[in-house]
Protein backbone atom coordinates (compact mmCIF):
# COMPACT_ATOMS: atom_id res chain seq x y z
CA UNK A 1 0.00 0.00 0.00
CA UNK A 2 0.99 3.59 -0.65
CA UNK A 3 0.01 6.91 0.79
CA UNK A 4 -1.56 7.68 -3.37
CA UNK A 5 -3.80 5.09 -2.67
CA UNK A 6 -5.29 7.08 0.02
CA UNK A 7 -7.00 10.02 -1.90
CA UNK A 8 -10.52 10.94 -2.16
CA UNK A 9 -13.69 10.93 0.06
CA UNK A 10 -13.56 9.39 4.22
CA UNK A 11 -14.63 10.12 7.44
CA UNK A 12 -11.95 10.76 9.98
CA UNK A 13 -12.55 9.10 13.25
CA UNK A 14 -9.04 8.67 14.51
CA UNK A 15 -5.25 10.05 14.45
CA UNK A 16 -2.51 9.38 17.26
CA UNK A 17 1.06 9.39 17.42
CA UNK A 18 4.00 7.58 18.78
CA UNK A 19 7.62 6.92 19.24
CA UNK A 20 9.01 3.13 19.15
CA UNK A 21 12.43 1.55 18.64
CA UNK A 22 13.62 1.15 15.13
CA UNK A 23 14.79 -2.10 14.53
CA UNK A 24 16.43 -2.89 11.40
CA UNK A 25 20.20 -3.14 11.10
CA UNK A 26 22.13 -0.32 10.42
CA UNK A 27 24.33 0.12 7.54
CA UNK A 28 27.15 2.30 7.10
CA UNK A 29 26.46 4.73 4.18
CA UNK A 30 30.09 4.50 2.39
CA UNK A 31 30.42 0.75 2.29
CA UNK A 32 26.68 -0.15 2.52
CA UNK A 33 27.83 -2.98 5.10
CA UNK A 34 26.01 -3.70 8.11
CA UNK A 35 27.16 -2.11 11.46
CA UNK A 36 25.07 -3.68 13.95
CA UNK A 37 21.73 -3.41 15.17
CA UNK A 38 19.78 0.67 15.40
CA UNK A 39 18.71 1.90 18.29
CA UNK A 40 16.92 4.94 16.97
CA UNK A 41 13.88 6.09 17.98
CA UNK A 42 11.58 5.95 15.49
CA UNK A 43 7.83 8.09 14.91
CA UNK A 44 4.89 6.36 14.08
CA UNK A 45 1.43 7.89 13.25
CA UNK A 46 -1.88 6.09 12.91
CA UNK A 47 -5.18 7.33 11.56
CA UNK A 48 -8.79 6.11 11.12
CA UNK A 49 -10.44 6.41 7.57
CA UNK A 50 -13.79 4.97 7.40
CA UNK A 51 -13.61 2.93 9.87
CA UNK A 52 -10.05 1.38 9.18
CA UNK A 53 -6.98 2.00 10.70
CA UNK A 54 -3.39 3.00 9.10
CA UNK A 55 -0.13 2.80 10.51
CA UNK A 56 2.39 4.81 8.82
CA UNK A 57 6.46 4.27 9.93
CA UNK A 58 9.19 6.59 10.20
CA UNK A 59 12.75 5.10 8.71
CA UNK A 60 15.44 7.23 11.21
CA UNK A 61 17.92 5.94 8.22
CA UNK A 62 21.09 7.63 10.08
CA UNK A 63 19.66 10.77 12.26
CA UNK A 64 19.92 13.30 9.90
CA UNK A 65 17.95 12.05 7.13
CA UNK A 66 14.75 10.51 7.93
CA UNK A 67 11.52 9.07 5.66
CA UNK A 68 8.63 7.47 5.38
CA UNK A 69 9.12 3.79 5.82
CA UNK A 70 5.91 2.50 5.10
CA UNK A 71 2.40 2.46 5.30
CA UNK A 72 0.23 -0.70 6.60
CA UNK A 73 -3.37 -1.30 7.70
CA UNK A 74 -3.94 -2.00 11.24
CA UNK A 75 -2.58 -0.80 14.01
CA UNK A 76 -3.96 0.41 17.83
CA UNK A 77 -5.36 4.22 17.30
CA UNK A 78 -5.60 5.45 20.74
CA UNK A 79 -7.10 9.02 19.86
CA UNK A 80 -10.80 8.40 18.50
CA UNK A 81 -13.05 11.65 18.44
CA UNK A 82 -16.61 11.72 16.03
CA UNK A 83 -16.48 11.11 12.69
CA UNK A 84 -15.53 14.35 10.15
CA UNK A 85 -15.99 14.21 6.36
CA UNK A 86 -12.81 14.61 5.07
CA UNK A 87 -10.69 14.85 1.37
CA UNK A 88 -7.62 13.26 0.78
CA UNK A 89 -5.12 14.11 -1.75
CA UNK A 90 -2.08 13.34 -2.16
CA UNK A 91 1.37 15.54 -3.83
CA UNK A 92 4.58 14.66 -5.35
CA UNK A 93 5.43 18.47 -5.15
CA UNK A 94 6.21 20.54 -1.83
CA UNK A 95 4.92 23.64 -3.85
CA UNK A 96 2.06 22.69 -4.81
CA UNK A 97 0.51 21.88 -1.25
CA UNK A 98 -1.89 25.16 -0.60
CA UNK A 99 -0.58 27.01 2.31
CA UNK A 100 -2.20 26.97 5.50
CA UNK A 101 -2.11 29.11 8.90
CA UNK A 102 0.49 26.65 9.75
CA UNK A 103 2.98 26.94 7.19
CA UNK A 104 6.00 28.54 8.05
CA UNK A 105 7.48 26.51 4.20
CA UNK A 106 7.67 29.58 1.85
CA UNK A 107 10.83 28.86 0.72
CA UNK A 108 9.77 24.76 -0.05
CA UNK A 109 9.32 23.18 -3.22
CA UNK A 110 10.30 20.33 -4.79
CA UNK A 111 9.66 16.63 -4.64
CA UNK A 112 7.85 14.70 -2.34
CA UNK A 113 5.67 12.03 -1.24
CA UNK A 114 3.04 13.51 1.22
CA UNK A 115 -0.51 12.52 1.52
CA UNK A 116 -2.76 15.90 3.06
CA UNK A 117 -5.97 15.97 4.74
CA UNK A 118 -8.72 18.67 4.39
CA UNK A 119 -12.13 18.56 6.72
CA UNK A 120 -14.60 19.36 4.11
CA UNK A 121 -16.46 21.71 5.99
CA UNK A 122 -13.73 23.93 7.08
CA UNK A 123 -11.58 23.14 4.20
CA UNK A 124 -8.68 23.23 6.17
CA UNK A 125 -6.01 20.72 6.51
CA UNK A 126 -6.43 18.34 9.28
CA UNK A 127 -3.18 16.25 8.97
CA UNK A 128 -0.10 15.66 6.75
CA UNK A 129 1.86 12.73 6.61
CA UNK A 130 4.79 11.59 4.43
CA UNK A 131 8.24 12.30 3.14
CA UNK A 132 9.34 16.10 2.18
CA UNK A 133 12.55 16.28 -0.32
CA UNK A 134 11.73 12.83 -1.47
CA UNK A 135 14.75 12.87 -4.13
CA UNK A 136 17.45 15.19 -1.86
CA UNK A 137 20.16 13.65 -0.33
CA UNK A 138 18.31 14.89 3.23
CA UNK A 139 14.71 13.39 2.86
CA UNK A 140 12.72 14.16 6.07
CA UNK A 141 9.88 12.41 7.24
CA UNK A 142 6.52 14.42 7.95
CA UNK A 143 3.75 14.27 10.19
CA UNK A 144 1.47 17.11 11.39
CA UNK A 145 -1.87 16.96 13.09
CA UNK A 146 -3.98 19.93 13.45
CA UNK A 147 -7.66 19.10 15.35
CA UNK A 148 -8.42 22.66 15.43
CA UNK A 149 -9.29 22.49 11.80
CA UNK A 150 -11.93 20.13 12.26
CA UNK A 151 -15.40 21.38 12.48
CA UNK A 152 -16.26 19.31 15.63
CA UNK A 153 -14.22 21.55 17.44
CA UNK A 154 -14.85 25.06 15.90
CA UNK A 155 -19.04 24.63 16.93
Amino acid sequence: MELKDLTGLFTLSGYDTGIEKYTPRRYDWETDEPEGPSDDDATWVTFILDGKTFKVSEDPSDGYRSSMKDIKMGGQCNNSFPPVQVIAKFFHDFGDIPRGPHDNYDYEQGPCEILVVYDVETRSEIFRVGTNYSEDFYPTFVHEFHPEAMATNRK
